[in-house]
Order: structure tokens, then C-alpha cells, then sequence
């Protein structure tokens, strides 16, 4: 009887096993095509509607599940993802805050949630009341993350000091909303 690597768990046959190379070639295939096919998915904010912030308070963000592998699954109502497969995961959120008006100088701010739990975190600096209308802040958060299947996680905007209206979820110059993109490591 043959064995597996010990990283990826490979299979291999033993010197006293008979030969059977297409058996054995299919058994390699298979665990190569597994180790490649990653769980993968990216979440946006739908471009077409601008969303206004409430002073100070943490806002779940998120609104369409796009380049979903079909292992994960987003919960609309609680803008909550759920991990399809334990592992470590390239985790990138990234989301554009747009100034509307109105605005003191104060931070935004991004965060990302595990099971209510905040894992990764990300703030502007102090910036002028000065910022003029349509301009904004693009906010990020990147890392490598263990996940554990059915682990929730939540992405969230902050903003704080405005006195109008508040900052917006937007487009940036380049019409980009943001995205949480999340990709399982081999």
C-alpha cells in the first residue's frame, strides 16, 4: 500500500505495490485538481445606489455575491458570508467612502467580522473638513486568515464627525464600489 505527501497529501504508490499506472495516475490527478480548486469568492456593494452612513455606528456592508465557487453562502439580511472550508484564506476588503457634504474632520473606518469577533480592522487618518463633495476615501484591510467552515463573517463601514449628511458607500473615480474577496490557500 502506497502513501501521500505530507503537505499536500499527494498520492504515491509503495515499491511492493503492482503496477497499476492508470489507477495510480487517476488517484494523483484527482488529489492535484482538488489541491488546485480552492474555494474562492468576492463580495461588492451594487454599483447603482450610494448608501448614506449614520453618524458613528458600525454598518454591515455588502449587498451581491459575485465569483461565488458555489461552496459559499451569503445571508442577505445580516450581509453575513459563510466559510464553505477550514483552511487559510487570502483575505482582502477593501471599500470607498465617498464625502457627500456637510462633513468635520474625523476617521472612516472598515472592519471584518468572524462570528462577531473583529479579526482585521482599518481607519483613516485624521483628515480637514476641506474634503470637497464626490471625493472620498478608499479603505483596506488585507491578510492570511484561518477560517473553520461555518465561521460567519461580517464586513462593516464606520464614519464619525458629520454634521449633514453623511459620507456615502460609492464609487470612486474609477467607478469601483469595493469588494471582499476571499480565497482559500492550497
Amino acid at each position: 500500500m502506497g502513501g501521500t505527501t505530507p503537505k499536500f497529501a499527494f498520492p504515491y504508490p509503495s515499491s511492493t505495490d503492482v503496477p497499476d499506472g492508470a489507477t495510480q495516475i487517476k488517484a494523483l490527478a484527482d488529489r492535484v485538481e482538488a489541491v488546485i480548486d480552492q474555494p474562492f469568492c468576492r463580495l461588492i456593494h451594487n454599483a447603482g445606489s450610494a448608501v448614506n452612513l449614520a453618524n458613528a455606528v458600525w454598518a454591515n456592508w455588502g449587498t451581491a455575491l459575485l465569483d461565488n465557487d458555489g461552496g459559499w453562502v451569503y445571508t442577505a439580511g445580516t450581509k453575513e458570508l459563510t466559510v464553505p472550508v477550514t483552511g487559510k484564506y487570502d483575505v482582502l476588503f477593501k471599500c470607498f467612502l465617498a464625502h457627500s457634504g456637510g462633513m468635520a474632520a474625523g476617521c472612516r473606518r472598515v472592519r471584518l467580522q468572524i462570528n462577531a469577533v473583529t479579526v482585521l480592522q482599518a481607519e483613516t487618518v485624521q483628515y480637514p473638513s476641506t474634503v470637497l463633495p464626490g471625493y472620498g476615501w478608499t479603505v483596506m484591510v488585507s491578510d492570511i486568515l484561518r477560517l473553520t467552515a461555518g465561521q460567519k463573517i461580517i464586513p462593516a463601514v464606520f464614519a464619525e464627525n458629520f454634521s449633514t449628511s453623511g459620507p456615502q458607500i460609492g464609487q470612486d473615480a474609477s467607478g469601483a464600489w469595493g469588494a471582499l474577496t476571499l480565497h482559500k490557500r492550497t
